[in-house]
């Protein structure tokens, strides 16, 4: 580096030596390079440059009609704020982390070309203490030339770009559980750290948005859908549906004016025995050997009539997790959330059951539930929970 030292302090000389040698005039003239451009990921929706502080990136600053005829041209490399810059690179001094090329243009060097800054991982005095870290980079090639009354002209030639930095978002610990009675107020706290700032998203545990509006209230009601049919035998004499465990059958639901101007409708499906609850098909989840058509239903502003159909290729995987008994009752639930005409939310379930006479093969053995589909409770005060859901998760919508 003693080289650079030596040149940048001839240069610095010179100047000197000319103004004691009585040119006293130093003029200072500013331009704009022709063109700044960056590796770095441009996001479309926010309009700026997006980088991690992880990821390397590159700057290139394009000049024409440069004149270095008189001697070689000083490139400095600055970052910081559009009103406070510190230097990276000047002096033939780079700081850690950053590499300038080239560090200064020769003399009589053609009149177009670049200076490039490669960032190799920023430090994390950037982001670490800023609650917007953006950074504007700067570039500057100095020039000094005579004009024709044979004074000296310093030109800065010039260009800066902002980099926003993509800090990873990181949920500050906090309470995770609480217990309160059914019924009453709860306040739930959500803290993150990152940029961009994140905008949040409650959701309930079944996967329902729930939407960020404070002092309203929230209702739950249960109605019942217009029909249920199934695609399994009616013996008259039992007045059942029965079926051999190992056959395939359809169960579909019929509803009638479900509300979905708020929300799309969740579909949820469930198999109930005499202390068994299997979720089937829940929050885009479904047991093996079962489809959901269609698995949720869109939003409207109309109230929507139509219907929902359980695909069941055969029973025995239920029994092959559970002690189901002979009987199972199969339940569909279309779940939706609505705005009421006081500006407070009206959930609102609308379901079906029918039951199902099966007859189970003797060779059916029976392997550990799947946490996900089952849940090993007493079936009244299990639904008696789920009714009145009141355990939220905390998820971000990225740029929602």
């Amino acid at each position: 580096m003693s080289k650079p030292k030596v040149e940048v302090w001839l240069f610095g000389f010179l100047i000197s030596q000319l103004l004691v040698l009585g040119v006293t005039a130093l003029e200072n003239v500013y331009y704009d390079m022709a063109d700044i451009t960056t590796t770095a990921t441009f996001n479309a929706e926010s309009k700026t440059y997006d980088i991690s502080p992880t990821t390397p990136f590159n700057i290139t600053c394009f000049y024409v009609n440069a004149d270095f005829t008189y001697e070689y041209a000083e490139v400095k490399w600055s970052s910081g704020s559009p009103t406070s810059f510190s230097y990276i690179f000047n002096n033939g001094q780079t700081e850690p982390g950053f590499q300038a090329s080239p560090w200064r243009i020769p003399q009589n060097s053609p009149e177009n070309g670049s200076v490039s800054l490669t960032v190799d991982q920023l430090p994390s005095s950037y982001y670490s203490n800023s609650d917007s870290p953006k950074i504007w980079f700067k570039c500057e090639v100095l020039t000094v030339n005579r004009d024709i009354d044979d004074n000296l002209i310093q030109s800065h030639i010039s260009h800066s770009i902002e980099i926003s930095i993509v800090v990873p978002l990181q949920f500050v610990d906090g309470e995770t559980d609480l217990t309160v009675n059914e019924g009453s107020d709860v306040e739930l706290t959500c803290e993150v750290t990152g940029h961009p700032a994140p905008r949040f998203q409650w959701v309930r545990k079944d996967g329902l948005a729930l939407p960020l509006s404070a002092n309203r209230e929230w209702t739950t009601v249960y109605r019942d859908m217009a029909d249920i049919k199934a695609t399994v035998p009616f013996n008259q004499q039992s007045q059942k549906y029965e079926i051999q465990a190992d056959s395939p059958f359809n169960v579909t639901c019929f509803y009638e004016n479900v509300n979905t101007s708020l929300t799309h409708a969740k579909v949820q499906w469930t198999a109930v025995s005499q202390n068994d609850l299997f979720l089937l098909h829940f929050n885009g989840e479904t047991f093996p050997g079962i489809k959901a058509l269609p698995n949720r239903i869109p939003s409207t502003q109309d109230l929507s009539n139509g219907v929902i159909t359980l695909l069941v290729d055969s029973v025995l995987p239920i029994y092959q997790h559970s002690n189901f008994a002979a009987k199972i009752t199969y339940r569909c639930s279309v779940i939706t959330v609505a705005v009421k005409s006081d500006g407070n939310y009206l959930e609102t379930h609308t379901n079906r059951s029918l039951e199902i006479s099966v007859s189970i093969p003797m060779s059916t053995t029976t392997q550990e539930p799947a946490e996900q589909f089952i849940v090993k409770q007493n079936i009244t005060s299990l639904l008696k929970v789920q009714a009145s859901l009141i355990f939220f998760l905390a998820s971000l919508a990225s740029f929602i």
